[in-house]
């Protein structure tokens, strides 16, 4: 910066400093949690925190759809895939925590998978769903394929 433009910086930084110190208190003189912070600013559904524990990746494979009192599968489609759960397209009416059993096999692997888990993001015909019960090989091969596919949504 060029001497003569000291001044000015000057000026625009006891702006920008004054500006602050009228709007944003000393850390100090908070008395709130970092999480009583936080969980407000998070996004609900129906006043549930949307709350993702484990990272997703993007997964496009065929994954049947197993409800009680349907009579068969129901075919759908995968959109992401993580170590704690997956979102997929059906054309299926499911509601917030109704448990359902996915059968798939995951791309890059020979594993066929039979999971429960329950119905936790309802947008339309696209559902996220937490698996319930996963066997440790189960996890490590969910883990295994998201690193590789490794793309995150």
């Amino acid at each position: 910066m060029r001497p003569s433009h000291w001044g000015h910086a000057r000026a625009m930084l006891s702006l920008v400093t004054s500006a602050i110190e009228d709007v944003a208190a000393p850390i100090e003189a908070i008395e709130a949690s970092v999480q009583e912070i936080a969980v407000p600013a998070l996004c609900t559904i129906e006043g549930r925190p949307l709350i993702r524990s484990k990272e997703r990746c993007a997964a496009d494979f065929p994954v049947k759809i197993f409800v009680r009192g349907s009579a068969g599968a129901i075919m759908g489609r995968s959109s992401d895939l993580g170590t704690g759960g997956m979102g997929f397209h059906a054309p299926i009416q499911l509601a917030l925590d109704e448990e359902v059993h996915l059968h798939f096999t995951l791309p890059h692997s020979r594993t066929a998978f039979g999971i429960a888990g329950k119905v936790r993001d309802v947008n339309g015909y696209r559902y996220g769903v937490e698996f319930e019960g996963l066997t440790a090989s189960e996890a490590t091969e969910l883990l295994r394929i998201v690193r590789l596919l490794g793309v995150k949504v």
